[in-house]
């Protein structure tokens, strides 16, 4: 049989196991109280035993190692994006500064007097 508290293997006249019973030792029922237990299930109940595993150093070294290498990859494309951005910025400046026409002009007037 399984405890119904945690559902480690007990003997088969126990309801609880050896551990939940000392647990349940700091909080005493009063002789007589009703309790009602629930039906006790065909098979155990799952665990919640998923521990996480333990990284040794040289581990966490190599995973530091790939964060940096990440990091550095990232700033090396943010850098390259910004060069990018000022060289074009420039170049049209650059430009901006060669056009013959002040204030972005790119039309020429003929006067009325003179068209005839």
């Amino acid at each position: 049989m399984y405890c119904m508290k945690c559902g480690t293997d007990t003997k088969s006249e126990q309801v609880f196991c050896d551990t939940c019973l000392a647990g349940m030792k700091q909080f005493p029922v009063k002789p007589g109280t009703p309790v009602q237990l629930p039906t006790r299930p065909a098979i155990a109940p799952k665990k919640n035993s998923a521990r996480k595993k333990q990284i040794t150093p040289e581990e966490q070294v190599l995973c530091l190692r790939g964060i940096i290498r990440r990091l550095a990859v990232g700033l090396v494309a943010v850098l390259l994006a910004l060069g990018f951005s000022v060289s074009l910025l420039l170049h049209t400046l650059q430009q901006q500064a060669e056009d013959p026409e002040p204030n972005g002009k790119n039309y020429s007037t003929v006067d009325a007097d003179s068209a005839g």
